[in-house]
């Protein structure tokens, strides 16, 4: 297969260059380094590579190429002119190849399961589309990945690159209502940055951005990852859509913690340094638009044999956030719109703390600000905490100025986030929620406070929030009137009678409504002129006499000439509360991923 995809890239940039179909476009790099072009200085990319010295940059001009890469020299740069792809599908020619449909196709091993392998420092990756890479069955050692960072690396940077149409052959059967054949063994991501916990084995300084990731099947996995021991990391103004599990991720402990047990033990050979080093921490997720994310389609998710999947639905409830911190620390979500994820931002642990405090794998020092979460209807807007008591606390992060808006289920649902014992003791300072907009519609909810006899979930504290839910009262939060909500690109547009300057995030925008109606009680009857009444404009269908309460006389009816201004008083007049008391559904929100590997390959 190797050698038929050298023959196959090397003749299609000879016939593209013969007939002039390539750009001749320049690049500017460092004058230190030599500039390599694909088709020209080396028939293949994987060729290029191999003759590149370190501060080179291999140039690949447009077209398709049928190559798994692996980039081991430190400073390499790999950039791609406009419509540069790299396709894991290579077309079939022969009778034998029709028969055989995935024959030549490039399918990943337990050695080789990125189609770009990075292995080494200072590596620049921009302008590369990747297709078309899937595992054809569940294979727990084997996950499909557009990009690989593996551990030991730094100042990564990852820019502009187009990572769609791969992942997981879930290869179901119609009759399945279980799922189980599918419980283990699908993982895919579309860019992982891998950091191991061994202190010479973390990644320091990367950066994505500017990059499409979409229509991936993902299995138990994530669109775009940090995991584990990686520190100062920037994910910037990237769009992610369209994958059927989690968004942006940044993730802790999953190398050192034995979930399976509960999380009450280290790994074998684990040390606790080791363990407080294996987190992403210190990073930024800023700027980026996740959208249409949900795990709801996804057979990863299987149901058991007591609770069957019913023919004809969804696989799993909706536990797929658009943007997560599982575990990780010291990390900043601002600026980013989320929109139609099964959850929009969620902070939590999927870890265990023990009783004596030994391992504490807590999360802290997040700060979610400026945020747009749009009907993000699976479960919530904003999840915090964990769904069992002592497992996910999270204490000391910081909610402001985000807008949230649900027209199903929440904007705000708390589960178990700080013990209350440890919050008087000042061990766990309360997370801290200011100048959010939470807004409802239909018969969505403000606030769920999923588990409310338990100590665990409390640690929340509300300063100067808005809300139109008239159910959600507590200090902190006061109410505004809502007349409608507009939303696009990444701002949202509230129509409403009150102030809401300083509210929600900056791209929130307000068209300040006049809904003032004169009190009845107020006119002066003497004003009222009955010859000025005309009958023809009362229309007796329209009148019902049990509906008919003064405080609710519409003004359209009121002459304005002779009503007196002075005597409309709008603080009297109140909105009727229509709202429906809804039935709470809680979902315990454990989905016990299972994300990437130990095996790092840096193979040829």
């Amino acid at each position: 297969m190797r050698n038929k995809t050298k023959a196959f890239a090397a003749s299609v940039l000879a016939a593209g260059f013969a007939a002039g179909l390539f750009s001749t476009q320049f690049i500017t790099v460092d004058a230190a380094g030599n500039t390599i072009r694909v088709g020209e200085d080396a028939a293949t990319i994987n060729e290029a590579l191999a003759v590149a010295q370190e501060g080179d940059t291999v140039y690949i001009p447009a077209g398709v190429y049928h190559e798994q890469l692996n980039i081991d020299k430190n400073n390499i740069s790999l950039v791609g002119e406009e419509g540069t792809i790299l396709d894991a599908y290579v077309p079939d020619e022969t009778e034998e190849e029709k028969a055989n449909p995935r024959k030549n196709d490039i399918l990943p091993t337990e050695d080789k399961f990125a189609m770009i392998n990075v292995c080494a420092s200072g590596v620049t990756v921009n302008n590369i589309e990747i297709e078309h890479l899937y595992l054809d069955s569940a294979n727990p050692d084997v996950s499909p990945m557009g990009i690989k960072v593996n551990p030991g690396l730094s100042d990564i940077n990852i820019s502009k690159c187009k990572i769609h149409d791969m992942g997981c052959n879930y290869n179901t059967e119609d009759g399945d209502t279980t799922g189980k054949v599918l419980d283990v063994g699908f993982n895919s991501h579309g860019i992982l940055v891998q950091g191991m916990y061994k202190e010479n084995e973390g990644i320091n300084n990367v950066t994505i951005e500017g990059c499409e990731i979409y229509n991936l099947r993902l299995g138990q996995s994530e669109s775009l990852v940090v995991n584990g021991n990686v520190d100062n990391f920037k994910i910037l103004n990237n769009h992610v859509h369209d994958n059927d599990n989690i968004g942006i991720d940044a993730i802790g402990f999953e190398k050192t913690v034995n979930i399976n047990d509960g999380g009450e033990t280290l790994k074998d050979g684990v040390t606790l340094e080791d363990a407080m080093r294996d987190r992403a921490r210190g990073g930024v997720i800023s700027g980026n638009i996740v959208e249409n994310i949900s795990s709801t389609g996804n057979p990863a998710y299987p149901y058991d044999e007591e609770n069957p999947r019913p023919a004809g639905t969804d696989y799993r409830e909706a536990s797929a956030d658009g943007i997560y911190v599982d575990g990780g620390c010291d990390i900043t979500i601002a600026n980013n719109f989320v929109r139609n994820c099964d959850i929009g931002v969620e902070i939590a642990s999927e870890r265990v703390i023990q009783k004596d405090k030994s391992f504490d794998f807590s999360v802290t020092g997040i700060k979610v600000t400026n945020n747009t979460l749009y009907e993000n209807n699976g479960q919530a807007g904003i999840c915090i905490g964990g769904y069992e008591e002592e497992r996910e606390i999270v204490y000391g992060c910081e909610f402001t100025n985000n807008t949230v808006y649900n027209s199903e289920n929440v904007c705000l649902k708390v589960q178990h986030t700080a013990d209350a014992d440890n919050l008087k003791s000042g061990d766990y300072p309360a997370n801290v929620f200011e100048k959010n907009l939470f807004i409802t519609d239909g018969k969505a909810r403000a606030y769920d406070e999923a588990f409310e006899e338990s100590k665990y979930s409390e640690g929340n504290t509300f300063t100067d929030n808005m809300t139109n839910d008239k159910k959600f009262k507590t200090e902190g939060v006061g109410q505004f009137k809502l007349e409608g909500i507009d939303v696009s690109d990444m701002s949202a547009n509230v129509s409403s009678p009150d102030d809401l300057a300083g509210y929600g995030a900056n791209g929130t925008e307000q068209n300040l409504v006049d809904t003032d109606k004169p009190d009845v009680e107020d006119v002066d009857d003497e004003n009222i002129d009955d010859e000025n009444i005309d009958d023809e404009n009362i229309d007796d269908e329209n009148i019902d006499d049990e509906n008919i309460d003064d405080e609710n006389i519409d003004d359209e009816n009121i002459d304005d000439e002779d009503v007196e201004d002075e005597n409309v008083d709008d603080e009297d007049v109140e909105d009727e509360d229509d709202g429906d008391d809804d039935e709470h559904h809680h979902h315990h929100h454990h989905r016990n991923h299972c994300r990437s590997f130990d095996k790092h390959s840096c193979r040829h």
